[in-house]
């Protein structure tokens, strides 16, 4: 009677370690399909940036011609193609800047339509630039959290180190 006893509580025993490993291994497969899932967010945000940089960059390329001289020279020492990410976000930033001290020292700017058309176009990039950006950040954010409760998978999981961009206020505020 007591082997039967201690066979019974002994499958018990094994029969519980059996299925807590397969809760554990479901925990496992779960948070893996959330890593892989907050890190597709990850790229299309990326991407999102990406896109929208390029747009802007080919609207400041626009108005190279529609300025004075001086304002041409400073695109001459400049190839964007060499900058990417931060450095291409704050080197935009600051032709954006550029632009607008023109169209605020020349009044006469402002009454041309292209120019005031194109103006408006790097406003409403701006602002889509900067939701891409918070967005991108705030995916980042959500993935460090899901890093953080991961503390017992970490041996199935691999973490990357990913960097949050810098938001900046940009605008092209002239109306």
């Amino acid at each position: 009677m007591k082997n039967i006893i201690g066979l019974v509580i002994g499958l018990v025993i094994i029969f519980i370690i059996v299925i807590l490993l397969i809760l554990y291994v479901i925990k496992v497969h779960i948070t893996k399909k959330k890593i892989r899932t907050a890190l597709q967010t990850i790229d299309s945000a990326k991407d999102n940036i990406g896109l929208y940089l390029s747009d802007k960059k080919d609207l400041i390329l626009k108005t190279r011609d529609l300025l004075d001289d001086e304002y041409k020279e400073s695109f001459d020492s400049v190839n964007f193609d060499n900058y990417e990410g931060e450095e291409l976000i704050s080197l935009l930033d600051d032709f954006n800047k550029k632009f607008d001290e023109e169209l605020i020292n020349n009044d006469n700017y402002l009454k041309d339509d292209n120019i005031y058309k194109i103006n408006d176009e790097i406003r409403d990039n701006n602002s889509c630039i900067n939701a891409s950006l918070k967005f991108y950040n705030d995916s980042v954010n959500n993935y460090y959290e899901l890093k953080k409760k991961c503390h017992g998978i970490r041996l199935f999981c691999r973490f990357k180190k990913i960097n949050l961009y810098e938001i900046k206020e940009t605008s092209s505020n002239l109306n």
